[in-house]
């Protein structure tokens, strides 16, 4: 409970957070004011009330934008940026009590969690963002618990989400292409029409994950590599996911962060600046170096595609001695001297 009222603080914090982004923001306000739905929850610091999808999918972008969100190591997975928007747009909608909330919001963190981990990376590998694909289960779950779905209604809850969850691509993300925010809301408007469905007796599969025989091609083994189905299940009830959630401190992509920490601390340590280093090696484990290793941004490069590029992020940390939000402003983005000293980043593997 105490973490998932600290989930719910970060989330605010970021969603807040994003508003700095006038130009994301206000596009995100003219998408949601313009789809012209009903007036009955709030979207945070945009100053417009829309339905509770719409919220969901408004917050869940949010929630991306500044790249601070909480996350979920075994899986890849940002959870507050799929399960808090369907949850807090939700109660909003149904003045549903804290407790109900709170209560909803470990469901929605105990199901994504549990299912993205008993895929591991290898769904990331794969080129999925595990907070569009299994944060939709995720986001189901935590609406269905408040629309106080049944065991047969929330099982059909889990079949529709894994049949109407988007396809989300980190071809979008690595791009640096401004849509990839979109993702996190998505799952969580998702998740939310998946409950209504259920609660109006749509049915699902009660085998979308494992997939039914002979055929066996659930969500998991096809979104997955080397599965272990025996995690989605073991000590539930009795240890929680949710323990080991991790709130960043950098505004940049998760398998970056220690990279970056281990720069700023030598930076620090040894009074070192771009005029003093040669080059940089970084070591770091496969699913870091294949997937943010080898990004060299350009000046063009979006905002985006510099905080998934470790070599830019290591730079940028031996130049200014710090990586904060002032870091990202455009005209650091485009520091030549930053851009230059990128090109001597080199990212390993290192088992």
């Amino acid at each position: 409970i105490d973490t998932a009222k600290k989930c719910i603080l970060d989330f605010l914090g970021c969603v807040l957070g994003s508003l700095r982004m006038e130009e994301e923001t206000q596009r995100l306000a003219r998408f949601i004011g313009g789809l012209g739905d009903h007036q009955e929850a709030t979207v945070i610091g945009l100053g417009l009330k829309t339905s509770c999808r719409n919220a969901a999918l408004a917050h869940g972008a949010m929630a991306e934008m500044l790249e601070l969100q909480d996350t979920y190591g075994p899986a890849g997975l940002h959870p507050a940026s799929c399960v808090m928007p369907a949850a807090l747009s939700l109660a909003e909608t149904r003045h549903s009590s804290g407790k109900e909330l709170l209560t909803s919001i470990v469901a929605g963190y105990e199901a994504a969690s549990r299912i993205g981990a008993a895929m591991g990376l290898s769904h990331l590998t794969k080129g999925f963002m595990s907070t569009g694909t299994v944060g939709t289960f995720g986001a189901a779950m935590a609406a269905g618990k408040l629309l106080g779905l049944g065991r047969p209604a929330m099982t059909d809850c889990l079949g529709i989400a894994g049949f109407l969850l988007p396809f989300s691509m980190s071809e979008n993300l690595f791009g640096g292409y401004s849509i990839k925010p979109i993702h996190g809301g998505q799952a969580a408007r998702t998740g939310i029409e998946t409950a209504l469905l259920a609660a109006e007796g749509y049915t699902g599969s009660e085998r979308i994950l494992e997939g039914s025989p002979p055929r066996e091609r659930g969500f998991l083994s096809m979104a997955g590599g080397t599965l272990d189905l025996d995690r989605i299940t073991r000590g539930l009830g009795a240890t929680y996911e949710m323990s080991d959630i991790q709130f960043k401190v950098l505004p940049c992509c998760g398998l970056t962060q220690t990279a970056v920490e281990a720069t700023l601390n030598l930076v620090k340590s040894h009074h070192l600046g771009i005029d003093r280093v040669e080059s940089v090696v970084v070591r770091t484990f496969p699913a870091a170096a294949r997937n943010v290793g080898r990004n060299y941004p350009t000046p063009q490069s979006s905002l985006i595609a510099c905080q998934f590029s470790m070599p830019y992020l290591v730079a940028s940390a031996i130049k200014h001695g710090e990586l904060g939000l002032d870091q990202f402003v455009p005209e650091c983005l485009h520091d030549p001297e930053v851009l230059d000293f990128s090109t001597k980043v080199s990212v390993v593997e290192d088992a």
